[in-house]
């Protein structure tokens, strides 16, 4: 066929070729819209499985208490974990059902204590709900950010709660994380967010990237761009947001605005003097604080939602933490490797007390300002020692630039002295021997030119001095038990300071043998 007749049927292929990609595009879209409505479907039902739960254990709990017996407490853990499910829910997707649920489920739990056993199976609900919230979520940051922490809670037991702010040490022996689950730590909420806001104009904290995605530039220590992003975040959030960041080590001003646990006091001995200093932390929601150890005794007040995890400061541990450098995403690159692991979500205004020298990372559930203290303690004297040699090693990732490992060392080592604990004294300074720490070129004391430390500020190394001087003089040992016996360093204090430092520093106090 030619001429007009051939020009009308490929107009009539052309149409018929059209239509066909409409139907195609009608048929996608319909397909895509049945799909919507059953991950709807499936979200509402999963809501409505999880809340029947939730008010049938509820029911539970009080026909117990009622009754006054046992086991009212162990259920309370499906009510507690299966919000914070929600919580997770609600992040990726913000449905009324899950904000309804939660704000009507929500639990004054001041007088509740939580068992193990209510979490291991807690665990079950939420272990669902997560599988459903990888499914539906769409940000790439809450994904990946999300993803180490729902494999370690669906892997580890949850940390000890305590219900109460208790001076009771039973059960307890401060070598683990605590949770409190008390909301009474601090009174005046309200200023708490300003407060933190206002001691950042001091300009002494630092700025990090989360711990997700990939690491940030450092901005600039005169660019105030960063704060001003942080705190946008915290009033706005942007899950999509794929450069969160956040403030930490906030220097706070004035007197500490919250309660310190009076347990603490009886688990640990420190100097009262360091508990009154504080300082805080800002995190927007979906921001990672990846894993990290702390030096000092830690305890951590949450003012809104946050997932958390510990490690113990095993070898292995430490291996793939150290091993990392300066990696920014040390939990995403390890957390299948991790052992003797834990996990705690805090609720607003719960608190968390961390051992030094515990691992530990957090993922912000709802924007967050942490506000808590540390401290060196005489039980804390064996961890100082091992991040202070770990830092001095070669195999270490971190060069030892500044003083802060050792004053750590030297400050639990003081308070081992109070407690006349002589021979644990001894042998701490006896492990920082150079010959035993054994690193080529370097030798003599650790404040001496071989090693290149910072020393900072002489007043309060000569204050260390004169007290681990005391010490040992009031401990009432032969010289020879203060001696190294490894080499001919002489007394053990002289695995610190020289000579030259020791003459110094008794020269200047007036020292009178």
């Amino acid at each position: 066929m030619t001429g007009a007749g051939s020009r009308v049927l490929t107009k009539k292929s052309r149409l018929w070729a059209r239509s066909q990609r409409a139907h195609a595009r009608a048929k996608r879209g319909r397909k895509a819209g049945r799909e919507r409505m059953r991950r709807r479907m499936r979200e509402h039902r999963a809501a409505r499985k999880l809340q029947e739960q939730i008010e049938m254990l509820r029911a539970k709990e009080g026909v117990l208490r009622g009754a006054g017996g046992e086991g009212g407490d162990e259920v309370v853990g499906w009510i507690v974990v299966g919000q914070a499910a929600f919580i997770l829910l609600w992040r990726s997707r913000p449905m009324k059902v899950a904000e309804e649920i939660i704000v009507r489920q929500r639990r004054r739990s001041d007088d509740v204590r939580l068992e193990p056993i209510a979490y291991s199976q807690a665990l079950q609900a939420l272990t669902q709900y997560c599988d459903l919230d990888r499914e539906i979520m769409t940000s790439l940051v809450g994904r990946e950010a999300a993803e180490p922490f729902l494999y370690l809670i669906e892997k580890w037991p949850a940390v000890l709660d305590v219900p109460h702010d208790t001076t009771q040490t039973t059960g307890l022996d401060g070598t683990s994380p605590i949770h409190w689950r008390t909301g009474n730590h601090i009174q005046n909420r309200s200023q708490v967010l300003a407060r933190a806001i206002h001691d950042m104009g001091g300009k002494s904290h630092a700025t990090f990237s989360s711990g997700h995605i990939v690491p940030l530039a450092a901005p600039d220590e005169q660019n105030t761009s960063a704060d001003a992003k942080i705190l946008s975040l915290m009033i706005n959030p942007d899950p999509e947001s794929l450069d969160l960041m956040y403030a930490a080590n906030i220097p706070g001003t004035g007197k500490p605005p919250f309660h310190f646990p009076g347990v603490l006091r009886n688990l640990r001995h420190f100097e009262e003097a360091e508990i009154t200093k504080y300082s805080s932390n800002i995190t927007p929601q979906g921001t990672v604080v990846d894993l990290h150890q702390d030096h000092m005794d830690v305890f951590s007040i949450c003012t809104d939602w946050k997932l958390w995890v510990f490690f113990r400061p095993t070898d292995h541990n430490l291996a793939l933490l150290r091993g990392s450098g300066k990696s920014t995403k040390n939990l995403f690159r390890h957390f299948k490797e991790l052992r003797d692991g834990l996990w705690g979500i805090a609720e607003p205004w719960q608190s968390f007390y961390i051992p030094t020298g515990y691992l530990h990372a957090t993922y912000s559930l709802k924007g967050s300002v942490t506000i808590g203290t540390m401290w060196s303690s005489a039980e804390a004297l064996e961890a100082a020692g091992d991040a202070l040699l770990a830092e001095l090693r070669p195999n270490s990732q971190v060069t030892v630039t500044q003083r802060s490992d050792l004053i750590y060392f030297l400050r639990s080592l003081i308070q081992t002295f109070h407690i006349l604990q002589y021979e644990r004294c001894k042998a701490a300074m006896q492990r920082i021997c150079w010959r035993r720490v054994d690193i080529a070129g370097r030798e003599g004391p650790l404040f001496g030119p071989s090693w290149a430390l910072q020393k900072g500020p002489q007043g309060e190394l000569n204050k260390c001095f004169e007290a681990l001087e005391g010490g040992i003089a009031a401990s009432k040992l032969p010289p020879s038990f203060w001696t190294c016996e490894a080499t001919d360093c002489g007394i053990l204090l002289n695995h610190v300071w020289s000579v030259d430092d020791v003459a110094q520093i008794k020269r200047k106090s007036g020292y009178k043998k």
